[in-house]
Order: structure tokens, then sequence, then C-alpha cells
């Protein structure tokens, strides 16, 4: 199918993060195809950003051109590392088809839901002819230039994709930076995204059994805590880190930093590095250093993170000397829940029959979801890709008819926010 084809074609390029090996320019080629394709250059440093555009105007109805819809796709081409290429199967990039498995770096995270994405669009142009052919009133036409744009500025329609290379990095010069410059030039580009879909893989057992309506906050800490090097025959002389550096952790593992809510759990603290040692066993170490992290809800800032850290640094280390580098990865983000979540959800049902039960959840890692929320705060924000449970691994894949069926659910989904007369919406994104 189209879906596995392009999906090949993205795996094949080793665009490890921040390098796009070339992901965007074939996507750019592909859709060019399409009538009043644009794409913008949005670009930073080493880091390739595309925003890739289709406009359209509605039928005049009564005089009057219903509101216009704005729908983002949000998706990255950079892939993490591999590891060992021997611990694989096979060649990382060589996108191998096994027992209905497609294996490779990217498969599920996201190079498959980048190409199911651009396989329903092209779709969405060919529904497009349909529906024509109904001569409905609420036809959309592609609109193939700027005059036409501005003659109809008020009405128009707009399916956009915005592609990085640098979401599974450092994450700066990425989505934020593109849509940092995209809000402080809405009123030229009128650019208001109404509705966004994150590619991310979200599904867990079967696809579509899990929508990310948000994701919790990540604020992270490098603590080191000073004392003095002295033999640990004599601990009254010396001011041992070490031993502060247990209470101190044992304080904040054991704190409750806040309670659940209906979609985000409980914040929680996680250790991920600690250092004392020396190099001899008799002698008390003159720092210890420990890296942690907390994830949290939108019922904690940062700054109450921060301030209950330092609190029981002072509790447990008294006046000695600390030092402390504070890594502020992602802000918590809620979206509100409207019509895009129930045509997903609705869309999801008619694809896949045995989805059971679709959970909203908050759950994983941080997203480039976060961006879309601090820029244009009206948005409705889903998360909706393939299964998560091999992303980052070694053998790295997704289910073939998997990337086929997700293709088919963004096209529904498409379809029925912007082709269906019943969807027309008034809502609309401030720049600010």
């Amino acid at each position: 199918g189209r879906v596995l084809t392009l999906t090949r074609a993205l795996i094949h390029r080793r665009s490890l993060t921040p390098n796009d090996a070339g992901c965007q320019e074939l996507l750019a080629l592909q859709l060019k195809r399409l009538p009043g394709c644009s794409v913008t250059d949005l670009s930073k440093g080493d880091v390739t950003n595309s925003l890739i555009r289709f406009r359209f105007r509605r039928r005049r109805l009564s005089g009057l051109a219903p509101a216009g819809t704005t729908f983002l796709f949000v998706g990255h081409t950079d892939v993490v590392p591999v590891g060992e290429e021997s611990d694989w199967l096979h060649d990382p990039f060589a996108a191998v088809v096994q027992d209905g498995h497609l294996y490779g770096r990217g498969s599920a995270d996201m190079k498959g839901s980048v190409a199911a994405f651009t396989v329903a669009l092209e779709r969405f142009y060919e529904d497009l002819g349909r529906v024509s052919q109904k001569e409905s009133s609420q036809q959309l036409v592609p609109v193939l230039d700027e005059e036409e744009a501005l003659r109809h500025a008020d009405s128009l329609s707009e399916i956009a994709m915005l592609i990085t290379s640098d979401e599974e990095g450092v994450a700066v010069d990425g989505v934020d930076y593109a849509l940092r410059h995209l809000r402080e030039n809405c009123d030229h580009l009128r650019f208001r995204p109404t509705f966004c879909l994150v590619g991310e893989p979200s599904s867990s057992t079967t696809l579509g059994d899990c929508i990310r309506v948000g994701r919790r906050g990540s604020h992270a800490a490098k603590l080191s805590l000073h004392g003095s090097l002295g033999h640990t025959a004599y601990p009254h002389l010396v001011v041992n880190p070490a031993h502060s550096m247990v209470n101190v952790l044992h304080t904040l593992q054991n704190h409750c930093w806040c309670t659940g809510t209906d979609h985000f759990p409980a914040s929680s603290f996680a250790l991920s590095a600690l250092h004392a040692y020396t190099g001899a066993f008799n002698v008390t170490p003159a720092t210890c250093t420990a890296e942690f992290d907390i994830r949290y809800s939108p019922r904690l800032t940062a700054e109450d993170i921060e301030k209950k850290i330092l609190d029981t640094v002072k509790l447990h280390h008294g006046e000695n000397s600390y030092s402390v580098e504070w890594r502020a990865h992602a802000s918590p983000f809620s979206s509100p829940q409207g019509r895009l979540l129930a045509e997903a959800q609705r869309s999801i049902r008619e694809v896949n029959r045995n989805v059971g039960e679709i959970t909203l959840s908050t759950g994983g890692g941080t997203s480039d979801g976060r961006f879309v929320a601090a820029h244009f705060p009206n948005a409705e924000i889903i998360e909706l890709g393939p299964n998560n449970s091999t992303i980052h691994k070694v053998n790295e894949r997704v289910r073939v008819d998997e990337l086929e069926d997700l293709s088919r659910i963004y096209e529904l989904i498409l379809q029925r926010l912007l082709l269906d007369p019943s969807s027309s919406s008034s809502l609309t994104t401030s720049c600010s």
C-alpha cells in the first residue's frame, strides 16, 4: 500500500536527530503534486522544519461563507540512535517487512504516522473530487494562490503539516521555534490552528485504544551537596554529603507532590543517577551528586517543585554548601476536549471494530503537543498514533495493516471536520 511504501522510503533515510536526511524534502515533493500546496521552510541551524499548507474556500451559501477551520498535523522525522546494529534482526534502516511487521528505526516513532497522514491528505483530495460531483453547498475548493486567499480570507479552511527534525533531541529549534514564528506573524501568515493532531505512538494493545489529551510536565535537577574529605573512622570530624543526600532523596521520594486528576496520574519523583565514590572505601566524599526528574500535573508549577527541593536540602544539609542545575524540560498541558476528540473516537471505532474502551491519557514522556498548547492555547489537541510497545528499542516495528488503518482513521477525521456540513465550526484561536 501507499502508506507502507512511503514509510519504508522515510526509514531508509538515516535521520538521527537533528539530521532530517532528506525526509521532509521527500514529503514536500510528494505533496506538491496536489493543487494549492505551499511549503514554508522554517529551519534553524541544524534543525529542519517544514510547514506544508493546503488552503480551501467554501462555496458561499446565501451570500455568507461559513467560518473556517485550520487542522494542523504535527510530526517529526528525526529518530533516536539504534544502539548496537548487530542486536537487530535486520538493518534498522533497511525497512524490512517480516511476518506482517515493518521493522526499522522510526517505524512507530514516528515516520509511520507521518506517512499515514501524508497519504490521508492525498486521499482527502480524492474525496474532494467525489464531493464536487454532488455540488454540495459546503464543497471545499482548493485555493491556488495568495490573491485568491486574500479574497476569501474570512472563510478559508486549512490543512497543514508541521514537521521537524528536532523532537527526539533538545527540542529548542524545532516545533517550539516554528510555532513561535507563526504566532508572532499570525496576522501576516493567517495561521491559527483550531485543531491539532500529533502523530505520537499512543496505542498500547490495539490501534486507537488510547488517545492522549495532554501531557505531564517534566522538571529535572542535578543536585550536588558539598562536604569534606575525611576518614570514615572519624565521621564526627567531617561533613558527609552522602548522608545528607540519602535523607534528601528519601524525603523527596516519599513526598506527596500532588494527587491525580481525571486524566493525570499523581505526580512522581524518579532518581536517575547518584555518584559520591572517591576511589577508596575509607574516605568520605567531598561531593555527592544526584540527578532526578519530577513528572507533574497542572496542579503543580516548576516554582513549587524548586521550592520543595531547596527547602528539603536546607532541612537535611543545613547551611553547608550545595549547587543545583535546573533542567526544566517541559510544562504540563491539558487540552480542551471537543469535536476533534469526538470525531477521532468515532473514526477509530469505524476502522477498528475490536477497539473496545478508548482510554484518554496524559501518560508517557513529553511531546511537541506542549508547544502547540503554549503558543495557541485555544486549539484542541490530541495525540493519536500506532502501537508504542517497541519505540526507542532494538527491533522497533509496527504492524503493516496498522499503518494502513491509521491512515484511514486520519482520513475520516479530516472528512468529518472539513467536509461534513454539520461540522462547520465557528471556533477561532487568537494570536496571544
